[in-house]
């Protein structure tokens, strides 16, 4: 006789072998009891199970009691799968024991896990459009002007959604808000009467938003200040948050500033050295939690009046435009986020037809698809399209998964599917590989 215990449905299934024993009964049966006696120490119900029956732990009487197999419980002709919920990342294993995944650069979590649970992952695979090629950039006769707001351009920034432009300079210490009707769309833009006066500065020279438009930068002279917006990229929700950085120990005329996603390093742009200063910051988009990191880098030979600065969302690329070559130029990082690896790769876009001699702020979208360019002698903003490329998109598992090698499994191409199988024996705390 073989017992077979499924821990995913909490089933028993008895079959083939000797007679099963009941308590107080002999092996040759008769007398005794009707339930078996503690199994797993848990009590057995008194009711005898029916034909194609199993036994399923009951929680509400703490009992094992006879239940009907079906198809999602492992009965015969069954797969004993049931699909579960993923919610934002998050994977339920209390919901089942397969769950379907796109890949999207994530990183999983798991919650809800059984004492010991066997499960599996289908994993689909897909790209990402990955844009900031430089090489094959062409502007995209989209254009605004906002001379009637700010007769001296110098910060550009977006929305996360396309649908809000800021701007900012000298002439009004004023940042203003547009409103695009449809994203990304320059030609759709116009000013909508929401504005935050800088009080605290003048002579503002650029602005950058996190991610989701609830932190604003403003970079004057040799400072950068910090603002809290309650309603993301709501202007009419800003407020001072008394904060500011002094960069005058490496740069007493700052003219851009770019951040990584996570706010964790900050690139400071300069025209009295011209030159590239790194930053980082113990709290993401905090900047009174920041330190210089001692690293710089030269443009002068590239351009000695540098007036923007982007760079990429891996941190492999960093774009300067220059007010005298009137172009944008590309500088490599061999390791992510390194100012001590950069270098200047060739590579450059020329914008005088469109900036003219006076271009001044950059900004891409989140994919670096578009590139936004502010021109403060034109008073405009012009956007260009970027060369892109599709790569594979990854998932990320939280340390507590272990693999074999302590190598994850290869990524899938695009829409192709691979089986990642996995169990805990502790509750969630430890997942492995199987």
């Amino acid at each position: 006789m073989a017992i077979t215990i499924n821990h995913q449905t909490n089933d028993i299934h008895i079959s083939g072998g000797s007679p099963l024993t009941f308590a107080g009964e002999a092996a040759g049966g008769g007398g005794g009891t009707s339930s078996i006696a503690q199994l797993t120490d848990v009590d057995v119900s008194t009711s005898a199970p029916t034909s194609n029956q199993a036994l399923r732990y009951n929680a509400a009487t703490s009992k094992w009691e006879p239940a009907d197999i079906s198809a999602s419980s492992g009965g015969s002709g069954s797969s004993g799968l049931t699909l579960g919920t993923v919610t934002d990342n998050n994977v339920d294993l209390s919901t089942g024991n397969v769950f379907e995944i796109t890949a999207d650069n994530q990183t999983l979590s798991f919650s809800g896990s059984p004492a010991t649970h066997e499960f599996k992952l289908k994993v689909t695979g897909a790209g990402v459009v990955t844009g900031f090629g430089l090489e094959t950039a062409s502007y995209d006769n989209s254009f605004v002007d906002v001379a009637n707001v700010e007769a001296d351009a110098m910060g550009v920034a977006l929305s996360a959604d396309g649908m809000k432009m800021f701007i900012c300079g000298p002439v009004e210490d004023t940042v203003f808000q547009y409103d695009m009707i449809t994203a990304f769309d320059l030609n759709s833009a116009s000013y909508g009467g929401v504005n935050y006066p800088l009080t605290q500065m003048g002579n503002p020279q650029d602005i950058f938003f996190n991610i989701d438009g609830t932190k604003m930068f403003i970079c004057s002279i040799s400072y950068i200040f910090q603002y809290t917006l309650t309603t993301g990229f709501d202007l009419s929700t800003t407020s001072y948050d008394s904060v500011l950085f002094d960069a005058r120990s490496q740069e007493t005329s700052v003219s851009a500033i770019a951040f990584s996603l996570d706010g964790t390093s900050l690139f400071l742009l300069g025209i009295t050295n011209d030159t590239i200063y790194q930053y980082v910051l113990s709290t993401g988009f905090d900047v009174s939690t920041i330190s210089y990191t001692g690293k710089s880098f030269s443009v002068k030979t590239e351009d000695s009046a540098p007036y923007g600065i982007g760079i990429s969302n891996d941190g492999k690329k960093i774009f300067v435009v220059g007010g005298l070559s009137r172009r944008v130029k590309q500088f490599d990082l061999s390791t992510a986020f390194d100012l001590d690896t950069a270098s200047y790769s060739g590579i450059e876009l020329n914008i005088n037809s469109e900036a003219g001699p006076g271009p001044s702020s950059i900004h891409f979208d989140s994919d670096g698809v578009k590139l936004f360019l502010g021109g403060y002698v034109t008073n405009g903003v012009y956007r260009y399209s970027m060369g892109t490329s599709v790569v594979n998109a990854n998932i990320n598992y939280p340390s507590s998964v272990t693999f074999p090698d302590d190598t994850a499994p290869a990524l899938s191409e695009t829409d192709a599917v691979r089986t990642v199988s996995l169990y805990t024996i502790d509750t969630g705390t430890n997942f492995y590989e199987y």
